[in-house]
């Protein structure tokens, strides 16, 4: 059920100013109501910016009795009998890391503003002690209700900065494990507990004090509970489409003749496709936001996650990202913790919101393959990737040469494409010593996605040295690329015919879709200046 508003709100806010203020709400308390009927001990991990705030205000003003919130929503047309319970909620966003010391003091002074609120007297030095004494206090002066415990962004701080100091990050570690360890030891006094965050490193094992959560992460009766569906994306924003549309077509984002449908499905290329059951789609509200204020497709998607952490990580290990780009894969649901001790990067990618879960049927070894969201997070990834080393080149003028490089590849044109490839790679300065093909085909991978055509890694051709492999998106023909060092003065030499063959055979169990396939394998030389040239040798493949 979508609850139609007069207002698009310009930035979150939260759910009470959001329903008294008359803007669009889209009616997320069907899971509220889930929530408040079993009243266990919950965690969930969605991306920045996903609406997890949203959906925890939405609870707690539940559990506060406040009913006029709810008129027309679907938790008001339910049995829930409205009695106030007593609630701590605490976001531990704004907390400092500084070290263990300023830790403790800013989330203490976060627990004594909750006992100040409630009218509690409460005298412990540390965060663990006071909390502990705070879920008794509101029990006791609730004439013995369970206290309900909202824990938001529990990781927000604290995790991100692992990578910059470990020694102070392990100290902060353990203060938050002293903290939540609060949890079990009050577990007589407390009811419905929600900690909600990015990464679900709470449901690690390491973790004593969240050792009993139940883990709502990738649980399919879960998987909407942020996020818009299809079905409300088209509820809220139908009319919306048919109003803009003007303001689109005046910014330059839609061709003059476009219709509301064009502009839906653009939107929907943009921004559809997150999903936590594999099969389910959703869209990021705050890209939305974003894009009907600004009337825009801008590269927002790192925007829309947290990055900084993912950054400082990418500076140091430049080719783990290319394994997303140029292959599929695969999670499996059970093991997906976040332990920064043993960092692996795809599931901290899909938990931020950089790659998200697939599946045509029921999952692989109980497995989800691993894709890109959207077309925004793609693109605006492999523009963040580049500019790492280029943080004065602007993304579009990348994109711009990119598709230049490969229309000329596709085109089959050396001198237009060496042309195109040295421009592309003039940006970026090479460092004789250090081996050029991976930069290259890092760099390479970069462009073909900046102009939406992802590669492939060619490394079932063995003893060969061929990087990487694409499809013509017209003909079908396949193409394989071979980047060789820094080689000046060296002549440029066809592949061997048993070269030849063996791809060949390869290339004859591809399908294609025009019925033939021929064979392009370009070999692209760079001298130290950063000059290309590029020889393309072509072969027809045998019947399959």
């Amino acid at each position: 059920m979508v609850l139609k508003m007069k207002f698009l709100p310009y930035r979150f806010i939260d759910f009470a100013s959001l329903i008294e203020g008359g803007f669009e709400y889209v009616d997320k308390t069907y899971y509220v109501h889930q929530l408040l009927r079993s009243p266990g001990q919950y965690f969930l991990a969605r991306p920045h910016k996903f609406g997890k705030s949203l959906l925890l205000e939405a609870l707690e003003a539940a559990l506060r009795g406040r009913r006029e919130l709810f008129k027309g929503l679907w938790l008001a047309g339910t049995d829930y009998d409205w009695r106030p319970s007593p609630v701590i909620t605490l976001d531990l966003a704004h907390l400092r890391i500084d070290d263990l010391k300023s830790f403790n003091k800013s989330l203490l002074n976060q627990l004594k503003a909750v006992a100040e609120t409630e009218e509690l007297s409460i005298d412990a030095p540390e965060p663990n002690q006071f909390f502990q004494s705070l879920i008794e206090g509101l029990y006791q002066k609730s004439a013995q209700t369970p206290v309900a415990t909202l824990i938001d962004n529990y990781d927000s701080r604290f995790f991100i900065e692992w990578y910059r100091d470990k020694t102070t990050w392990r100290e902060i570690r353990q203060g938050l494990v002293s903290f939540l360890n609060v949890l079990n030891l009050t577990e007589r006094y407390r009811g419905l507990t929600l900690i909600v965050g990015q990464t679900r490193l709470t449901a690690s094992s390491n973790y004593p004090g969240a050792r009993n959560l139940v883990d709502l992460t990738l649980d399919p009766r879960y998987a909407n509970c942020c996020g818009f569906t299809l079905e409300e994306f088209d509820s809220v924003f139908a009319e919306r489409l048919e109003r803009e549309l003007d303001e689109f077509k005046a910014c330059g984002e839609m061709d003059p003749a476009a219709s509301p449908a064009d502009l839906r499905d653009k939107i929907l290329a943009w921004h559809d496709g997150y999903s936590w059951d594999g099969r389910s789609r959703l869209l990021n509200p705050s890209a939305l936001i974003k894009l009907f204020t600004s009337q825009s497709f801008d590269d927002h998607g790192v925007d829309n996650i947290e990055f900084s952490m993912l950054d400082q990580f990418l500076k140091k290990n430049k080719t783990l990202y290319l394994r997303c780009f140029t292959r599929n894969n695969y999670i499996d649901p059970g093991a997906n913790e976040i332990d920064p001790q043993a960092f692996r990067l795809e599931p901290l990618l899909f938990q931020i919101g950089v790659l998200t879960c697939r599946t045509d049927g029921p999952p692989m070894d109980s497995k989800f393959n691993l894709v890109f969201p959207n077309l925004e997070i793609k693109w605006s990834l492999a523009a963040k990737l580049l500019s790492l080393s280029l943080p004065q080149v602007d993304p579009l003028i990348l994109r711009t040469q990119a598709r230049a490089v490969l229309t000329s590849l596709f085109q089959k044109n050396p001198g237009k494409f060496s042309e195109a490839l040295t421009l592309f790679l003039s940006h970026y300065e090479f460092d004789p010593q250090s081996p050029v093909d991976s930069f290259l085909a890092r760099i390479f991978v970069m462009a073909a996605t900046l102009a939406d055509q992802p590669l492939e890694p060619e490394s079932a051709v063995r003893g060969q040295r061929l990087d990487l492999r694409l499809r013509d998106p017209e003909s079908g023909e396949v193409l394989f690329l071979d980047f060789n060092g820094l080689t000046e003065g060296v002549n440029q030499k066809p592949l061997p015919l048993k070269a030849l063959t063996r791809l060949n055979q390869r290339i004859a169990r591809l399908k294609n879709p025009v019925g033939q396939n021929r064979l392009t394998t370009i070999i692209v030389l760079v001298d130290s200046a950063g000059q290309v040239t590029a020889n393309f040798a072509e072969s027809s493949s045998p019947a399959p």
